[in-house]
């Protein structure tokens, strides 16, 4: 995630308002690594549009790189409806700056958008073909908009989801992405080689969910730990410090879509 400077005072009208300050922060790190042969995903067939046709999308269920390492898990802390975080006033001009998804060349980029409540969320269409973008979402009214060829909207929601809840396209139905919104910043998605890092989070201990688009990341392990049923761990973050899970290992037959 990146982080910019700015005084804290921008961040007070995304954020909870009785949000405290702590005196301590920590980064959490790791890596998702697949242990196993991926999964076999079907390929995509852009039916009834040239456009998508000459794109050739491909299915990015699931995306493992050359080393092992998952694409698009999402890592990202739990709390109760009536709880807050301490939130770092370094995340003060990330959070006030607009999120941009786009359709492009027939598909959601990025496949996970991760946003505030709140924030400015600007959907493109960056193809010569209109695109219908949907978002299914439980506590937030439900999005369903066409957008044509080279336009946009923007949206805000006002409640955070507590997972990762798809997005679709009506007129390309193999088109799929997910948005993840929360009240505090303290999320992450995996890289290409599958690391992430949740930087500034309050010191102490928190429970932590594993997610991918496949499902929950149940019984992922790493030196110390591993998963619940639901893909949760509670681990403590260290003041001034970092917690490197090092390599969290999932099993391959656990992704299949």
């Amino acid at each position: 995630m990146r982080i910019l400077y700015a005084t804290p005072v921008l961040l007070l009208a995304l954020l909870p308002p009785n949000a405290a300050v702590a005196s301590e922060w920590g980064t959490i790190r790791g890596r998702f690594v697949v242990e196993g042969k991926p999964p076999a995903l079907e390929a995509i067939v852009p039916e009834k549009d040239p456009f998508c046709e000459r794109c050739r999308p491909v299915n990015e269920t699931v995306l493992v790189g050359a080393e092992g390492g998952l694409r698009n898990a999402v890592v990202y802390v739990r709390v109760k409806r009536d709880q807050t975080l301490d939130v770092h006033p370094d995340y003060a001009a990330a959070a006030a700056e607009p999120i941009a998804l786009t359709n492009e060349r027939c598909r959601f980029s990025p496949r996970v958008t991760l946003l505030l409540t709140g924030q400015e969320l600007v959907v493109k269409n960056a193809d010569p073909t209109a695109h219908n973008t949907k978002f299914d979402l439980l506590r937030n009214d439900a999005l369903n908009s066409v957008i044509a060829a080279e336009k946009s909207l923007t949206t805000k929601f006002s409640e955070a989801e507590s997972l990762p809840l798809p997005v679709s396209c009506n007129i390309h139905p193999f088109m799929r992405g997910y948005v993840l919104i929360r009240s505090d910043p303290y999320m992450a998605v995996s890289g290409a080689d599958g690391r992430f890092e949740i930087t500034n989070l309050p010191a102490g201990e928190h429970q932590f969910q594993f997610w991918h688009e496949t499902g929950y990341l149940k019984a992922a392990s790493f030196a110390g730990g591993v998963a619940d049923r639901r893909g949760r761990v509670r681990l403590a973050v260290p003041a001034d410090g970092a917690l490197d899970l090092g390599d969290v290992r999932v099993a391959a037959e656990g992704l299949a879509p």
